[in-house]
């Protein structure tokens, strides 16, 4: 009797299992039989229009390449319509409600992203099936990556924002015949992005837009996807930013260095490489565009400066170390070294050495003990003249001729050392000019381009 029993229950198992499959594989083949051409919409009237209704999902910024100007994105791309084909009575078929089927084997729409860059289009994992409901609705869903063209602007490099847009519509049919729209509300949120080492996704939007092509006479519907991006700033402040801030000012402090040291020019010239490589890194990084970024514009500003620091150290150099054979001219040295000396510090009213004047260098009343040694030689020649012999008033006289040689080129080389005191002078005041200059520059260029660029991110 028990035996009978667990056989009867074995019969009832199977059956009911065999006719659960029997009727998904007999719902599909006869929901197909009729299903003779793929490529046509799924309509029960020529009249009717096939509504898409589109969503993605984005999962993950692949690549933004600012030369090439193109966005790569991963996500879950998702699409809905109703196939009045593939409609059943699901009592009919032991209350089966979703069936899965081959892409291959009914229509689907053929929405393309319009703005791809990409010679493969549409990435996407076909072997996933569509589902398919009693009530017709057919739903395909799948991940799938997508590259489309961007233009980028870099103006504000590197707290610069991107956005991006993505426009999906069908490619051949008009919108009288496809209509296509995106998902609303809840189902519209991203949810899943994974976060990027470099963008950050500030948003993602959607948009539907009925547009007329020159090509068609007939209008076309496309949803428009927009993502925007923000950089992450905070390795470009250390690795690019801070770097050319620091070197920009020690292009100013070259004029710090005192002339004596012997290292200005070569100083300049390294800190003007510097510069300049900087510039070049950050030139291969960006697209060649009109619209020249901020940052690259402030390294222009430095380059300049860098060339004028370089050039300026030379003419001073020059003033400081050359042969001057005429002094600073009269109102150079009231204006410069006594003016504007006086104001930098340089200049020390009763310090006359810092600024000799043309008429203190024409005096010829110097204290010179050669000067003193040659009037008593010349009263002892002269009183000579009676009791000493021929010989020793000749001698006298080549002495005192020597010592008068002697004594005049002492006074030239003390006026030689008083031109070249007023040079060195104007020389030191140039110096502290270009210091006070260069740095209120660069001070002024950094808080303009700092506040404009953090303008725009926040």
């Amino acid at each position: 009797m028990h035996i009978q029993t667990w056989m009867f229950a074995v019969v009832f198992v199977t059956s009911v299992c065999a006719e659960g499959a029997n009727n998904e594989q007999r719902l599909i083949d006869n929901l197909l039989k009729n299903y003779t051409q793929p490529s046509a919409r799924p309509v029960l009237d020529d009249s009717d229009t096939v509504l898409i209704t589109y969503r993605y999902s984005v999962t993950q910024v692949t690549e933004v390449d600012e030369r090439e100007q193109f966005i790569v994105v991963n996500g879950m791309m998702g699409m809905t319509w109703t196939d009045h084909l593939m409609v059943w009575n699901a009592s009919d078929y032991g209350g089966l409600d979703t069936i899965k089927v081959d892409k291959t084997a009914i229509w689907i729409p053929d929405i393309t992203l319009y703005n791809n860059v990409d010679t493969d289009f549409e990435h996407m994992k076909d072997s996933i099936p569509l589902s398919i409901t009693s009530d017709g609705t057919v739903s395909l869903a799948s991940p799938t990556i997508y590259a489309a063209f961007c233009k980028m602007d870099v103006r504000y490099f590197p707290f610069d924002k991107q956005v991006c847009d993505f426009k999906f519509g069908s490619w051949t049919y008009a919108s009288h015949h496809i209509d296509i729209e995106s998902v609303t509300g809840e189902a519209a949120r991203q949810t899943s992005f994974n976060e990027n080492g470099v963008w950050d996704l500030d948003n993602v939007s959607f948009k539907k837009n009925i547009v007329k092509y020159d090509c068609c006479p007939d209008n076309f519907s496309d949803v428009t996807m927009t993502i925007g991006l923000s950089r992450r700033y905070t390795s470009y402040i250390g690795n690019i930013l801070a770097p050319c801030i620091l070197l920009s000012f020690l292009a100013a402090f070259v004029f710090y260095l005192p002339a004596e040291c012997g290292e200005k020019i070569s100083f300049s010239i390294t800190n003007l490489l510097a510069i300049v490589l900087f510039q070049q890194l950050i030139a291969e990084a960006l697209p060649p565009s009109d619209d020249t970024p901020y940052l690259a514009s402030f390294f222009t500003l430095i380059i300049s400066l860098g060339c004028v620091s370089v050039v300026s150290t030379s003419i001073i150099l020059k003033i400081h170390y050359g042969r001057h054979k005429k002094p600073v001219n009269e109102t150079i040295q009231r204006i410069i070294i006594k003016g504007l000396g006086s104001i930098l510090g340089v200049y020390e009213p009763g310090n006359h050495s810092a600024g000799t004047s043309v008429s203190s260098l024409k005096r010829n009343d110097s204290v010179s003990p050669y000067r003193s040694v040659s009037a008593r030689i010349l009263r002892s020649t002269k009183s000579c003249d009676q009791s000493c012999d021929q010989s020793d008033s000749v001698e006298l006289k080549e002495i005192m001729e020597e010592i008068r040689k002697f004594n005049e080129e002492v006074e030239m080389k003390k006026k030689e050392d008083e031109i070249t005191e007023t040079w060195i002078n104007l020389a030191t005041v140039m110096d502290k000019m270009m210091l006070i200059l260069f740095m209120f520059i660069v001070f002024l260029a950094t808080f303009i381009v700092l506040v404009t660029l953090l303008q725009n991110y926040y």
